[in-house]
């Protein structure tokens, strides 16, 4: 009788080879992917390993990691942790049609980019070179591990009112690098508190960071408003 896995979020067992979910994180598949139930238990069977944004800085100064910054390329732009690359898991959402599909607008994606304004964010679909960005990084950087972070973080803790923990994107990313194998399990790594805790406790910024910005993201209801976020925006007024 096999052993029902125990959720607990920074244990790192060996697990069996798992069944791959649906595919997920392309354009022609997105509406597949795997609901977050899923995503989360497959990460918990594989012994995802989550680290304080205090303990992913030390990791990046020995040099064998490298921080991962999925979120929009506008938000890596604007204000990031020193030293990280951008692999953004989605891209603003391309509404026009390509030249082999005749050009024009292509009206399902105009539907949806309209409902992503009136919810006040801009439309996003999943980035499809994301593989090929993330080896790029991890091949200029020379290191070996990748340290996922997005805006507010997630996690797999579960919780009497989210008993499969909260969806995020660096937990997304972590899924799809050992799903599909893009680095080894030993090297996958996500960043409790996002953006948001990698401010808020204080380590190397560069750029304005907004505060305001985590959980305004369009899975942003899923991304939880912590202590790390917290404290960053007390940060921001210039509170304790």
């Amino acid at each position: 009788m096999t052993p029902t896995p125990t959720r607990t979020a920074n244990a790192l067992p060996a697990h069996p080879a798992l069944s791959p979910p649906p595919p997920i994180f392309t354009n022609e598949n997105y509406p597949q992917q795997p609901k977050w139930e899923v995503v989360s238990q497959y990460l918990l069977e594989g012994g995802l390993r989550t680290v304080s944004p205090e303990e992913a800085l030390r990791l990046q100064g020995e040099g064998e990691w490298l921080v991962v910054d999925v979120r929009p390329p506008a938000s890596h732009a604007r204000a990031r942790p020193a030293g990280s690359a951008s692999v953004p898991l989605y891209v603003p959402l391309n509404v026009n049609k390509s030249e082999a599909e005749g050009g024009g607008i292509d009206l399902a994606k105009g539907l949806k980019a309209l409902a992503y304004a009136m919810n006040g964010v801009a439309g996003v679909e999943p980035n499809a070179a994301f593989e090929a960005q993330l080896a790029r990084a991890m091949d200029a950087s020379g290191a070996k591990g990748a340290l996922f972070l997005c805006e507010a973080g997630g996690t797999l803790r579960a919780s009497p009112n989210f008993p499969a923990g909260k969806s995020s994107r660096s937990l997304q990313a972590a899924f799809r690098a050992l799903r599909d194998g893009l680095l080894p399990a030993g090297r996958v790594a996500h960043v409790t508190g996002g953006a948001a805790g990698w401010y808020g406790a204080g380590c190397a910024f560069e750029g304005a960071y907004d505060a305001s910005e985590a959980g305004r993201s369009p899975n942003g209801a899923a991304e939880p408003a912590g202590p790390e976020v917290e404290a960053a925006k007390k940060k921001m007024m210039g509170l304790k």
